[in-house]
C-alpha cells in the first residue's frame, strides 16, 4: 500500500471521529444561543430543525474534507522524501488510534447514559416521594377570626393525612408601617384528619405593643389600619423523610423556601360589617325628627307645670289633681317606650342566638362594626334577652296599672 493512501485513510478516519464531535458541539452551541437570544420559551419555527441539521452536516463535511486533504498532502510529501514501510506502519497506527478514540467516546457516552438513567430513576423516586409528602402534609384549610371583648381569637383548621411533628409560627405586624408587633411559634404533633388551633390575640396587649413599636409611646390616636397576621405551618421531617427529598428541596428547606411550608396572611381583626350610608342618613333623620317633635311635649309640660304652680295658691285640690294626671300620663308613655324596647331586644336576642352572629347578616349598621360570632355572639344574645325580660317583667304591671288608672271613669 502506498504511503499517500494510508495517510489519506488515516486523515479520513480522524475526520470522521472529530467531524462528528465538531458537528454535535456546533449544533449544541447554536441551540443554546437561539434559546438565550432569539426564541427563548416562545414557539420555535417549524423549519429551524432542518437548518440546524444542515449546519451540523456542513460542519461534519468540512472537518472530514479538511482531514482527508491534510492526510493526503502529508502522504505525498512522505512519498516524495522516499518514506517506506515505517511510514505505512505509522499510518496504520494513526487509523487504529482513531478507531480507539471512537470506541472510547462511544463507551464513555454509554457509561454516561447509564449513570444518567440511574440518576434519573433516583430523582423520579425522590420526586414521587416528595409529591406524596406534599399531598399528605397538613394545610391551613380554614381561618375564622372571632372578636371578643378583650381579645381576637383566630381559629385555624389544619387538615392532612401525614402523622408527625409540625411547627406553627405567626407574626403580627402593622399594615401601614410594617412594624413587627408579635412573633411566636409552637411545635405540635398532628394526627391524620382535622385539628383546630386557636391563636388568642389580647387586645390590650396588642394596643400596648402598637404604642411602643409604632407610636413611640404616644397614645390617644385612633388606629383604623388593619393588622395583618402571617401564619406559617411546616412539617418537621424525620431522617427518613429528609433522605427521600430531592437535593433542591433539601436546600430550599434549609433556607426556608420549601414548598412544604404553608403560608397564609390575612387581617388579624375580626370581620367588619361596613356601615350603610342610607342607614346613616335615616338614623340622622330620625334623630332630627324626634328632637323637633320632642319640643312639643317639653313646651306642654313646662306650661302645665307653670299652671300647676299658680293653682297651688288659688286651688290646691285642682293642682294636686293635675299633677297626678301628668304623672300618670308620663308614666304610661315611659312604660310604653320601655315595653317596645323590651320587645325589640327580645326579637334581636332570639335572632342573634339562632344566627350566632352580631350584627345580623343582613342588618344595616350606621358605623363599621366588628362582627361577633360563636360564643361571643351568643353572649351578646343572652345579654339582650336578659334586658328584654327585665324590662318586660318590671314594666308590664306598671303599664297596666297606669293605663287602668288613666282610663278609669272619674280620673280625668
Amino acid at each position: 500500500m502506498r504511503v499517500r493512501t494510508i495517510y489519506t485513510l488515516a486523515g479520513g478516519s480522524w475526520g470522521l471521529v472529530l467531524g462528528v464531535i465538531a458537528a454535535v458541539t456546533a449544533v449544541t452551541y447554536a441551540l443554546g444561543f437561539s434559546w438565550l437570544f432569539l426564541f427563548g420559551d416562545d414557539p420555535w419555527p417549524a423549519s429551524i430543525g432542518w437548518a440546524y441539521l444542515a449546519g451540523g452536516m456542513a460542519v461534519f463535511l468540512g472537518v472530514l474534507v479538511m482531514f482527508v486533504w491534510a492526510g493526503h498532502r502529508r502522504g505525498r510529501r512522505l512519498e516524495a522524501s522516499g518514506a517506506g514501510a515505517a511510514e505505512i506502519r505509522r499510518g496504520a497506527w494513526l487509523i487504529a488510534g482513531s478507531f480507539a478514540m471512537a470506541l472510547g467516546t462511544l463507551g464513555a457516552l454509554a457509561l454516561k447514559a447509564r449513570v444518567d438513567d440511574r440518576a434519573a430513576a433516583v430523582r423520579a423516586e425522590q420526586d414521587a416521594a416528595f409529591s406524596e409528602l406534599l399531598s399528605r402534609r397538613h394545610l391551613i384549610t380554614d381561618w375564622l377570626s372571632e372578636g371578643r371583648e378583650a381579645s381576637v381569637d383566630v381559629h385555624l383548621i389544619l387538615s392532612g393525612s401525614r402523622m408527625g411533628r409540625y411547627r406553627l409560627s405567626w407574626v403580627l405586624s402593622d399594615g401601614l408601617y410594617g412594624e413587627e408587633l408579635f412573633r411566636d411559634s409552637t411545635e405540635m404533633e398532628l394526627q391524620p384528619g382535622e385539628r383546630e388551633i386557636t391563636l388568642v390575640l389580647e387586645t390590650p396587649l396588642v394596643a400596648q405593643r402598637y404604642r411602643e413599636q409604632v407610636l413611640a409611646g404616644r397614645g390617644g390616636v385612633l388606629v383604623e389600619n388593619e393588622l395583618p397576621l402571617f401564619v406559617a405551618l411546616e412539617p418537621l421531617l424525620s431522617p427518613a423523610e429528609l433522605a427521600s427529598l430531592p437535593g433542591r428541596e433539601r436546600h430550599n428547606l434549609e433556607i426556608g423556601a420549601s414548598t412544604l411550608r404553608v403560608e397564609v396572611e390575612r387581617s388579624a381583626g375580626a370581620e367588619i360589617q361596613p356601615a350603610d350610608p342610607a342607614a346613616r342618613r335615616l338614623a340622622l333623620t330620625i334623630v332630627v325628627v324626634i328632637g323637633a317633635l320632642g319640643l312639643v311635649p317639653i313646651i306642654w309640660l313646662r306650661n302645665t307645670l307653670d299652671t300647676i304652680s299658680e293653682l297651688r295658691h288659688t286651688d290646691p285640690l285642682e293642682a294636686t289633681r293635675m299633677m297626678l294626671a301628668v304623672s300618670r300620663l308620663l308614666g304610661a308613655a315611659t312604660a310604653v317606650v320601655c315595653f317596645a324596647t323590651a320587645i325589640w331586644l327580645g326579637w334581636l336576642g332570639l335572632r342573634m342566638k339562632r344566627a350566632e352572629r352580631f350584627p345580623l347578616p343582613n342588618a344595616r349598621v350606621v358605623r363599621d362594626t366588628p362582627v361577633l360570632t360563636g360564643a361571643a355572639a351568643r353572649r351578646q344574645a343572652r345579654i339582650a334577652l336578659v334586658f328584654a325580660l327585665a324590662l318586660s317583667g318590671v314594666l308590664v304591671p306598671v303599664l297596666l296599672m297606669r293605663l287602668t288608672s288613666l282610663l278609669a271613669p272619674g280620673t280625668g
